[in-house]
């Protein structure tokens, strides 16, 4: 258990990033085109954007599952890199541009697990932290959910 003294440390606000320029796609864009969704040669990996003592989770506005959910997608190609496919699960499932997001280097990735056709399968999930600052007001303030927005930020109380 973290507590805010955790979240309010120097060590966890100076942890090393690594930029998302560092990882760019050649085409510039997230595209999913030689790993079909059930291609087991390719990897689900998500990416879960840190911000102080928040994070993000992401809802489908289409109806594609219910609930919030830690932004995932499978990686376009079978050697695409996971820090790559973990900045596509949020630039597409949330709509935050890849820019204004980190990956934290050295911090590596959690396992959680899926079931697909059947078989047990493993999702990396990345670290990311978020580049900007909170709006300005409370903390408190953002805490409110918005069903129109494809993501809210959350607590870990709040998220579990």
């Amino acid at each position: 258990y973290f507590g805010s003294s955790f979240c309010s440390s120097p060590l966890f606000r100076a942890l090393p990033t690594v930029s998302p320029k560092h990882f760019r796609m050649a085409s510039g864009k997230c595209e999913n085109m030689e790993c079909p969704p059930f291609n087991t040669a390719c990897r689900e990996v998500g990416g879960l954007i840190l911000r102080g003592c928040r994070c993000v989770l992401v809802r489908s506005l289409s109806g594609a599952w219910k609930g919030m959910r830690i932004p995932t997608t499978t990686a376009s190609k079978p050697n695409e890199i996971p820090e790559v496919t973990a900045l596509c699960a949020v630039s597409e499932l949330c709509n935050i541009h890849a820019s204004e997001v980190e990956v934290l280097a050295g911090v590596p990735p959690v396992n959680s697990y899926t079931t697909m056709l059947g078989r047990t399968r493993p999702v990396a999930i990345y670290p990311l932290y978020a580049v900007n600052p909170p709006p300005p007001g409370p903390l408190e303030a953002a805490d409110v959910e918005d069903p129109e927005d494809a993501y809210d930020w959350y607590t870990f109380s709040g998220a579990m």
